[in-house]
């Protein structure tokens, strides 16, 4: 399986360069921003759905059909799908962590307070709706799937902009319910399972699925 995380590796950094320098841009915006939430939430979510554009790349030069003919699983495909959602998430999470402890020093305000809090929300929120679209792709395809995408990202934005400090609460108060060391482990971990409940799923489309 690491022979598939390199290759997707390679991938990222030929087809996907846009994404990463469009990540930083928005993780420099959200170190001066005044309160508004969207400039870091929405490179954790996009990061989190990197592994569909890498697959909707690898259906698109034929790979998932030439790969069959390697000594690689179906299995082997969908898990480490499943493993580069929770390496670039996580990557991304603790860099969006570093701004917003960035963000306090510059404003003055206690740099970690509610930082678990805020990590545990964003990991939570990039991994969330892959849990759903993954399952879709590996049925259907990424052809088929896209309308699922689509709407995602539609509702992700549609959401991430309206948050702010002063008009949308939803976030702060998630933040403030996590900050208990309860649900700071809780609800990752439960976010996690159902990551994994969804990876097997995805593999018994995959392994039943003509391709």
């Amino acid at each position: 399986m690491s022979g598939l995380l390199l290759k997707d590796y390679y991938n990222l950094i030929r087809y996907c360069k846009a994404y990463v320098l469009m990540f930083f841009a928005f993780l420099a915006a959200s170190i001066f921003s005044d309160g508004n939430l969207f400039f870091t939430i929405y490179p954790v979510v996009m990061a989190g759905m990197l592994p569909t554009t890498l697959l909707a790349y690898d259906e698109k030069e034929h790979w998932d059909q030439y790969c069959m003919t390697l000594p690689i699983s179906r299995k082997q495909v969908v898990v480490s799908k499943y493993v580069e959602g929770i390496i670039i998430t996580g990557g991304m999470t603790v860099l969006s962590g570093i701004c917003y402890i960035l963000r306090g020093v510059i404003n003055g305000s206690n740099p970690v307070e509610g930082l678990a809090g805020f990590l545990s929300v964003l990991f939570v929120i990039g991994i969330a709706p892959c849990i759903l679209l993954h399952p879709i792709n590996f049925l259907l395809g990424t052809t088929k799937g896209r309308i699922g995408y689509l709407i995602s990202i539609a509702v992700i934005c549609g959401s991430a902009a309206a948050i702010t400090a002063e008009e949308f609460k939803f976030v702060s108060n998630m933040m403030s319910f996590m900050n208990s060391e309860f649900s700071i482990i809780l609800i990752p971990v439960i976010t996690l399972i159902l990551y994994g409940i969804s990876c097997l799923v995805s593999i018994r489309f995959y392994e039943g699925r003509d391709l």
